[in-house]
């Protein structure tokens, strides 16, 4: 099964959803809080792409999932395998959440440095 899903107001992200199993409404809501929380975070116009399998090995249940997100200028991925779709769902936001937050304070410290080598420019980010 594959959904697709587009901001309702502008067309800033795009969004694929990918899923071989069918999940309850809960759990289709939690996913979409989640990466609208996520869409806040990352450029405008960013390609989000998620993907989550479920898995029978060895007598369990294993859920795998992968999430991408391209901007222009930056990738974050990550991936995880759990025996718990919450927790891989957790295990996912947290490990995209450190790499929004890393890029963050990169991004962050080379706007102080411009402004601190052009200080002509640091007028435009006050």
């Amino acid at each position: 099964m594959i959904s697709k899903y587009m901001n309702s107001d502008d067309i800033d992200n795009f969004i694929v959803k990918k899923f071989n199993f069918e999940m309850d409404t809960e759990t289709r809501v939690l996913i979409n809080k989640k990466l609208q929380i996520l869409q806040e975070e990352v450029p405008l116009y960013s390609v989000f792409y998620l993907e989550i399998t479920r898995e029978m090995k060895d007598g369990y249940v294993f859920y795998y999932g992968q999430i991408k997100i391209n901007t222009t200028s930056e990738q974050f991925y990550a991936e995880a395998c759990r025996l718990s779709l919450h927790k891989l769902l957790m295990k996912l936001e947290a490990d995209i959440n450190t790499q929004i937050d890393n890029w963050k304070e990169i991004r962050f410290q080379k706007i102080q440095e411009r402004s601190f080598s052009y200080p002509e420019l640091a007028r435009g980010y006050s």
